[in-house]
């Protein structure tokens, strides 16, 4: 007999497929759309793609514990995901992973801007009195 050009599912992985496949067109559309609007918008569609891979590496990476002290340096960004993680945790996580003490300031701007004008000359002051006293 002539062997089956089709794949054989067994019916556990052909109703895990049917239950997979909104998403799956979901991802699809949003990917095409995504596509369409890098043509129409390039500098956006970087961010969104730069966004997908940070996701994507977050995902993956294993944090390990650090052993000495922290100084954490957040901005007053507003932003939606922003306000829930600090809702959910002030210290983004980072508490967790280290064994020393942690020092948290706050930086008048936001992650995009925080390397401009003023707030850079403010970061960088916090930076130094935190290096002075590190001494």
């Amino acid at each position: 007999s002539a062997s089956s050009p089709h794949l054989e599912l067994s019916p556990e992985t052909r109703e895990a497929l049917e239950q997979s496949l909104p998403r799956l067109r979901e991802m699809f559309l949003t990917d095409r759309i995504v596509r369409r609007a890098a043509r129409i918008m390039p500098e956006r569609y970087r961010v969104i793609e730069l966004s997908r891979h940070w996701w994507k590496v977050t995902d993956a990476y294993q944090a390990g514990r650090y052993g000495g002290n922290l100084s954490l340096y957040l901005t007053d960004e507003d932003g939606f995901m922003t306000r829930r993680m600090r809702e959910t945790d002030p210290e983004f996580g980072w508490r967790k992973l280290i064994d020393g003490s942690m020092t948290v300031a706050h930086v008048k701007a936001d992650h995009l801007n925080l390397m401009e004008g003023s707030a850079v000359l403010e970061l960088a002051s916090l930076v130094e009195a935190d290096m002075r006293g590190a001494r």
